[in-house]
């Protein structure tokens, strides 16, 4: 790898940490994603304020609005950022204070 591109990949890296706003905690939760009728259970690897990584038994498309329901704090809405085969990153619709809120309170 040269310089150039080593400097490059750096650079990118960079960028995408410091796109996340919310502190993340890394949890072991387990939960069920809705899509519209369908029902699919997942586990949560971290959560935020901002959102959720989650371990899922099958895909979800990226883009799809979709519901995660966490027993211990209830259900947010989100829209899957990434996918890659089966974990996925939800990113919360809802506002950022109020799932804190809920997340503390619990």
């Amino acid at each position: 790898m040269t310089d150039s591109t080593k400097t490059e990949v750096a650079e990118k890296a960079k960028s995408f940490i410091e796109q996340r706003e919310h502190a993340r905690v890394s949890v072991v939760y387990s939960g069920k994603i809705f899509v519209g009728p369908k029902e699919i259970d997942c586990t949560i690897f971290n959560i935020s304020a901002g959102g959720a990584k989650v371990y899922v038994k099958s895909p979800l498309e990226h883009a799809a609005v979709v519901t995660l329901k966490i027993d211990r704090f209830g259900s947010f809405h989100g829209r899957v950022v990434w996918s890659n085969g089966d974990r996925a990153g939800i990113k919360f619709l809802d506002d950022a204070r109020s799932v804190m809120e809920r997340i503390i309170s619990s």
